[in-house]
C-alpha cells in the first residue's frame, strides 16, 4: 500500500498553524468511523474552548492548492466539523459515567485544577442531603499491595531482599561513580569499587547498633570499647576517606535551581525502586518526616512541638499499616507561581502515582482543603482528613458552645463531606467518600464517676484514627536504629544514611510479608538488619596488615609506687656504700622505699635495687 501525507489545517486558527501525519490512505477510508473517533477525543482533550472548528484533511497526491474546503470528496478530502463545546460536555458525562456514584457532577463541585485557576473559583453548595451508598471499595481487580520482586527459594535471603528493594547494582553504581568524579574535580586521586562500598555501608549499618561515642572508637586499642569485627575489615583512615568522598550528582551540571540538586539522583532512585518492589495498599498515609540537621542549609526547617525540632522536612507517602515508604520529597518551601497551596500541591504530587486505582487516602489539616477533596475526587483517590476551621468555603456548622459531648453536625455536597463532632473538644474532618450518616459507639470516662459513658462517634471519625499512623510507624521503626551521626558541613550525607534506614526497613517489611506467604518465620528489624551487614561485608579486607594489638586488662599501667624523686638534701647511695662502701652523695631517692639510690648515666642503683632487693645482713 502507498503511504501518504495528511494536512490537517485548522482555519479559524488565526497562527495558520498545520499538523501532518502520515496515514495509508486505503486504510484510513475503510477505517473511517475508528479514526473519527480518536479524533473527536484527542481534539475534545487538546483544543481550547472554541465555538466551531472545521478541520480539513487534505491529500497532497491529488491537489496542490492547500484551500479550505468545505465539503468531503471521499477521493480527495474529508472535512471533519467538531463542535468544542459539546465535545467538552461530553467528556464530563463520560467522566461521571467512569466514576459513577462516586463523584457529583463536576460542574456542581469544581471549576477549578485545570491551569491558572485560582481557589475562589470552586462552586459548591453544601446541605443535609447525602446518597448513603458505598464508595465502590470493589472498583477493579487491582491487587493492592502485592510483592513485586520474584526470587527462588534458593535465593530467598534478607540480603538478596534488601538488594532488590534498594535496586542496589544502580544505586553502586551511581555511588561510585560520582564520588570518584568529585574527588578529581577537587584535584584528588580516588578509586571506590561495589565490594568496597558494600563493606563501607556494613560498617555503618552495624555502627547503627552498637554505638558508640566517636567513629575513632570502633577502631581504639582499649578493650572495653574495641570492636575488633570493624577494625579487621577496614582502616579507619580508609574509612573516613570513602566517607568525605562520598557524592550523588555532578556540581557542575546540576541544576542549582533545585535546592536539593546533590540528594536529587538519590530521591529519583529510591522513590523508583520503592515504588517498583511493591504495589500500592488500599489504605495509605500522607505526612512529615523530619531528618536532624543543626548546620547551615537552605533547606533546614523549625518545628516548634515535634519531638526534632531543627533538620530537613520530608512529605512522605507511606502504608497506614506497616509504615512502607512509597514516594517522598524534600520539602523546599512554598512554589512562588504554583496554582495550589502547599499542602495541597503535596498531596497532588505524592498522588500522581496512585490516580484512578481507588486507594484511599489519610491527611490531617495541615494539607486539608475542600478545593483538594474534590480534585482528588475527580482522579479516583478517596481522602479522609481533619481540617482547620478557617479553610475557606467549609459550610456554616453548630458553634463549639452549643454543642455537647456526643453532638455530632454534618454537610454535604455532592460526595464531599464535612463532619463534626465533639469530644472533649471539636473535632472537624472533610471526606470524598465515607458517609456522615454511619456511626459507631465509642467509650468515654466521665469526670465524676468510675462509670463510662457510651457515645455516637461518625464512622468517618475511627477511619481516620484507624489509617492515620502510616508516617508515625515509619518513624517509630527508623528511631530504633538510627544512623544518628554528626555532620554539619556536608547535609547530603545525613540524607544519604536516613535515606539507608527507611530502605533498610522497607527491605524488611518486604522480607517478612514473603516469608509469611512461604511459611517461613519473620525477622525482628535487629536481626534482619545484622543479617544484611554481615552479608555486604562477606569476606572483604581492605587491610593490607593486621590490626593494631589490643592492650592486656592486666598490663594495663597503675599507679606507681616506686618512682626517683629530687630530695631537698643530699645522702649517700644505699646500694654503693653497702656493697663497695663507696660515699656517694646524691639528691635521687625512691618515692616508695625512702632510700636514697644512684640514678644518672654511670650507675644505676635505683633498678638493681627494685629487681632484688638487698637487706642489710647482706652486706
Amino acid at each position: 500500500m502507498s503511504m501518504e501525507k495528511i494536512s490537517i489545517l485548522f482555519p479559524d486558527n488565526s497562527d495558520g498553524e498545520e499538523c501532518f501525519g502520515e496515514f495509508d490512505d486505503n486504510e484510513f477510508i475503510k477505517n473511517e468511523e475508528i479514526f473519527q473517533e480518536n479524533l473527536n477525543s484527542d481534539l475534545g482533550k487538546s483544543i481550547p474552548s472554541i465555538a466551531k472548528t472545521n478541520i480539513c484533511l487534505l491529500f497532497p497526491d491529488h491537489s496542490d492548492d492547500e484551500e479550505d474546503f468545505e465539503g468531503f470528496d471521499e477521493n480527495e478530502l474529508m472535512t471533519v466539523d467538531v463542535n468544542v463545546k459539546e465535545e467538552k460536555e461530553e467528556s464530563q458525562e463520560n467522566l461521571s459515567q467512569d466514576l459513577g456514584e462516586y463523584t457529583s457532577t463536576v460542574d456542581d463541585i469544581i471549576a477549578s485544577g485545570q491551569e491558572g485557576q485560582k481557589e475562589g473559583d470552586i462552586k459548591i453548595t453544601w446541605s443535609k442531603d447525602y446518597a448513603n451508598s458505598s464508595h465502590g471499595e470493589s472498583l477493579n481487580n487491582y491487587p493492592f499491595g502485592a510483592i513485586k520482586i520474584e526470587l527462588d527459594n534458593e535465593d530467598f535471603s534478607p540480603y538478596n531482599v534488601f538488594l532488590e528493594t534498594l535496586c542496589f547494582t544502580e544505586l553502586a553504581n551511581l555511588i561510585c561513580s560520582e564520588s570518584e568524579l568529585y574527588m578529581y574535580q577537587k584535584g584528588h586521586r580516588f578509586e571506590l569499587k561495589e565490594d568496597e562500598l558494600k563493606a563501607f555501608l556494613g560498617i555503618n549499618m552495624i555502627m547503627s547498633y552498637h554505638v558508640l561515642p566517636s567513629f575513632k572508637d570502633y577502631w581504639s586499642k582499649d578493650p572495653d570499647i574495641h570492636v575488633p569485627y570493624i577494625a579487621s575489615v577496614m582502616t579507619r583512615k580508609r574509612f573516613l576517606e570513602i566517607r568525605n568522598a562520598l557524592h550523588f550528582n555532578d556540581n557542575l551540571m546540576a541544576d542549582k535551581s533545585d535546592r536539593a540538586y546533590k540528594v536529587r539522583p538519590l530521591i529519583n532512585h529510591f522513590n523508583m525502586c520503592f515504588q517498583k518492589t511493591k504495589e500500592p495498599t488500599k489504605q495509605q498515609t500522607i505526612g512529615e518526616h523530619m531528618i536532624k540537621f543543626k548546620g547551615k542549609n537552605a533547606m533546614k526547617q523549625y518545628v516548634h512541638k515535634g519531638p526534632i525540632k531543627w533538620g530537613f522536612k520530608m512529605w512522605c507517602r507511606c502504608d497506614s499499616t506497616s509504615g512502607y515508604l512509597f514516594e517522598f520529597d524534600l520539602c523546599q518551601g512554598k512554589k512562588s507561581q504554583s496554582q495550589y497551596e502547599l499542602g495541597e500541591g503535596v498531596v497532588l504530587k505524592l498522588c500522581k502515582e496512585i490516580e484512578n486505582i481507588g486507594c484511599e487516602v489519610f491527611f490531617d489539616k495541615f494539607f486539608n482543603t475542600v478545593r483538594l477533596q474534590c480534585i482528588l475526587l475527580r482522579k479516583r483517590i478517596f481522602a479522609c482528613g481533619t481540617v482547620q476551621k478557617h479553610r475557606r468555603h467549609l459550610p456554616d456548622l453548630i458553634p463549639d458552645r452549643k454543642m455537647k459531648t456526643g453532638d455530632v453536625d454534618w454537610r454535604s455536597s455532592g460526595r464531599i463531606v464535612c463532619v463534626k463532632w465533639m469530644d472533649t473538644c471539636s473535632v472537624t474532618l472533610l471526606s470524598n467518600y465515607i458517609s456522615p450518616m454511619e456511626m459507631v459507639k465509642v467509650q468515654r470516662q466521665q469526670s465524676d464517676t468510675s462509670e463510662k459513658l457510651q457515645l455516637n462517634c461518625p464512622k468517618i471519625i475511627q477511619n481516620y484514627n484507624q489509617h492515620m499512623n502510616g508516617v508515625h510507624i515509619m518513624n517509630l521503626k527508623k528511631s530504633y536504629y538510627d544512623h544518628d551521626r554528626k555532620s554539619t558541613t556536608k547535609s547530603y550525607l545525613k540524607l544519604f544514611f536516613d535515606l539507608m534506614d527507611i530502605g533498610m526497613n522497607n527491605a524488611c517489611i518486604v522480607y517478612n510479608e514473603m516469608s509469611q506467604e512461604r511459611g517461613i518465620g519473620s525477622l525482628t528489624l535487629l536481626e534482619f538488619r545484622q543479617e544484611v551487614a554481615r552479608c555486604l561485608i562477606g569476606d572483604y579486607m581492605g587491610r593490607t596488615r593486621a590490626p593494631p594489638a589490643i592492650k592486656p586488662s592486666n598490663e594495663l599501667c597503675q599507679p606507681l609506687e616506686h618512682c626517683p624523686i629530687w630530695a631537698e638534701t643530699r645522702s649517700r647511695c644505699y646500694l654503693c656504700y653497702r656493697k663497695n662502701k663507696v660515699d656517694s652523695r646524691i639528691f635521687c631517692k625512691c618515692e616508695g622505699c625512702n632510700v636514697y639510690l644512684c640514678f644518672n648515666s654511670a650507675r644505676n642503683c635505683f633498678r638493681e635495687y627494685h629487681n632484688e632487693p638487698w637487706e642489710p645482713w647482706q652486706f
